[in-house]
């Protein structure tokens, strides 16, 4: 993960330098993202939740934006995805969902590698296939919201590169007449 200060945009997003990495990361993660999808078992509240809480930390708006209306569809109120996408987790859900958020929390913060601790911390609160389906989720949204923020990145640059093409004959005339 790198974050990109072009222009403002000062969020986590894939570079050069780290796009093997992250991908071979996400890779590793697919069998038991697979798995969990096949389950089936993970609440889609709480999974909506997970993917609030990675994506708060990301700060990817197009994730934001379709998973506030995914967690709505899933009966979470808009207080408690606001509660969420500002990080207050302990006022936004129930005790038994608290360790969930705060790994996707840590999670996010620690690039998709988080401290051994906190995967522990998971694992004590859940059982064995939950817990599990829990880091898949945070897997799958980190990428996701590092793909998004890569994508409106480049956006970004490509707009700022056409401006300047567009500014290019006002230039080089500005140029010329200076130099006469």
């Amino acid at each position: 993960m790198s974050s990109d200060t072009f222009g403002g945009f000062d969020k986590p997003t894939i570079t050069w330098r780290t796009a093997v990495p992250t991908v071979a990361r996400w890779l590793r993660n697919m069998p038991r993202a697979i798995r969990a999808a096949r389950r089936d078992e993970l609440d889609e509240t709480l999974l909506e939740k997970v993917a609030l809480a990675v994506t708060a930390v990301n700060e990817c708006e197009s994730c934001t934006r379709y998973h506030t209306e995914q967690a709505q569809e899933a009966g979470i109120s808009e207080e408690t995805v606001r509660q969420i996408l500002e990080h207050d987790v302990q006022a936004a859900v129930e005790d038994d969902e608290l360790p969930a958020l705060k790994f996707a929390q840590r999670f996010a913060e620690a690039d998709a590698n988080p401290d051994p601790e906190v995967i522990a911390n998971l694992r004590e609160a859940y059982d064995p296939e939950t817990a599990n389906d829990v880091l898949a989720a945070a897997h799958e949204m980190h990428f996701a919201n590092l793909m998004g923020n890569t994508t409106d990145l480049l956006k970004l640059r490509a707009e700022a590169r056409a401006r300047q093409l567009r500014n290019l004959p006002r230039n080089a005339r500005e140029a010329i007449g200076n130099a006469l």
